[in-house]
């Protein structure tokens, strides 16, 4: 399987897009069983940070492709998003919803920005500019010690620190 992070390394270690993919592929590939339990892929996705997953039958044959989205945005969506209503304390200037009121996430987009980082720092600054209050963007410092993937639709610390990440208030993460 060829990945994003094999064409960085490839693209970091001088190489080209020109290379055969055989030059920058990850053999063999990691690899789930179509017996293997949807908690047993996310648990060898998180384990090993890959993504997507391919499934393979009895034979070693492909049948299909896991994206992380398909494990963690419909199945723990309802989780997912009592967490982040929950997550108004990170929302400056956000009421707390009253126990009868209904859940609802406060943001509309989550940013993963590394505090230590300068340049991160004045991406997070121009685009809390840019929300003037609103509290439109929720902030999430990745280099934090108690940065949970599993609150951020599973990016880890170090899939965050490879590209800019952003989360929709839905789940869906873009890269």
């Amino acid at each position: 399987i060829i990945s994003k992070k094999d064409v960085l390394r490839v693209h970091h270690a001088g190489g080209s897009l020109q290379q055969p993919v055989s030059e920058a592929m990850t053999a063999p590939a990691l690899t789930v069983p179509i017996t293997a339990t949807i908690q047993e892929a996310a648990d060898l996705m998180m384990d090993k940070e890959v993504h997507p997953l391919p499934v393979v039958d009895a034979d070693g044959l492909l049948v299909g492709i896991v994206a992380r989205s398909d494990i963690f945005k419909p199945i723990f969506k309802d989780q997912y998003l009592s967490l982040m209503s929950n997550d108004q304390d990170l929302v400056p200037g956000v009421q707390p919803k009253a126990e009868s009121e209904e859940k609802k996430i406060p943001w509309s987009i989550k940013y993963l920005y590394d505090g230590d980082c300068s340049m991160c720092q004045s991406l997070k600054t121009l685009l809390e500019r840019q929300d003037r209050g609103r509290g439109a963007v929720c902030f999430v410092n990745i280099a934090d010690p108690s940065y949970d993937p599993l609150r951020h639709m599973g990016v880890t610390y170090e899939e965050a620190m490879d590209t800019i990440h952003a989360i929709r208030s839905s789940g869906e993460v873009l890269r």
